[in-house]
């Protein structure tokens, strides 16, 4: 969780909310971090690398992600849409890597579970929702993205969302958009993945909503594979 939402001086032109894993970059933050810190991969360090020890170890730190949704982030900025990453990751590691990438302006705000490191140098998570149950059936108790998308749309007004996502807590904010909006679905074949929970729960059985009404989807809903595919809708989106 990071600062307030931001109420919109004038209706908005156009926003663009990321998933983060998977989505924005191309792996899990939570195991890739884990997976890097495994005492296996010390072997690694025997292996000649170009640039020395500081080029190594950039190598061995770097998040995956196709260079075109870093692309398609700055194209964003300069058209000035808004850019928000609703995410089940953590504040540490989506602030680290915009800001190693050079993105973090790009940003109005990062949501997700607030982490920080303790007195020991230990990282701890709190979910994104805390107190009473938010209630929705179709979302993990720490974070409704769905709740957290009608806010969005309610202080920013925006005229047009796109929504860029791959998993199924991705499924509630997608029922949430409107038919002059975009979703974006990860969809196979899209590696290193062979399936991804939105468009499984998008082609799924029917699933009711808190307030019991029908959970579907009225966006228009493009598949996307590739980096590429998701710069070629963003960029035709900000025309």
């Amino acid at each position: 969780m990071t600062a307030p939402l931001k109420a919109a001086s004038a209706p908005l032109r156009r926003l663009l909310v990321w998933d983060y894993d998977w989505s924005l970059i191309n792996t899990n933050s939570d195991t890739f971090v884990v997976e890097k810190l495994r005492p296996e991969l010390m072997a690694r360090f025997d292996s000649p690398c170009s640039g020395g020890w500081t080029a190594l170890m950039d190598r061995q730190m770097k998040v995956p992600v196709f260079e075109e949704n870093l692309l398609a982030v700055r194209r964003a900025a300069e058209a000035e849409a808004a850019q928000i990453v609703l995410s089940d990751a953590n504040t540490v590691f989506i602030e680290a890597f915009l800001q190693s990438a050079g993105l973090r302006s790009c940003f109005s705000e990062i949501i997700t579970n607030a982490a920080e490191f303790n007195s020991d140098g230990c990282l701890r998570v709190r979910p994104f929702h805390e107190g009473p149950p938010h209630g929705c059936p179709l979302c993990p108790d720490n974070l409704c993205k769905g709740l957290v998308l009608r806010r969005l749309l309610a202080d920013y007004q925006p005229q047009r969302v796109l929504y860029v996502g791959d998993g199924g807590g991705d499924f509630c904010p997608a029922c949430e958009l409107r038919k002059e909006d975009v979703l974006l679905c990860r969809a196979p074949p899209s590696p290193p993945l062979t399936r991804f929970g939105l468009k499984r729960r998008l082609e799924g059985p029917p699933e009711v909503k808190q307030d019991g009404s029908a959970a579907k989807v009225v966006a228009r809903v493009t598949e996307w594979q590739s980096g590429e595919d998701v710069l070629a809708a963003i960029t035709d989106f900000l025309v």
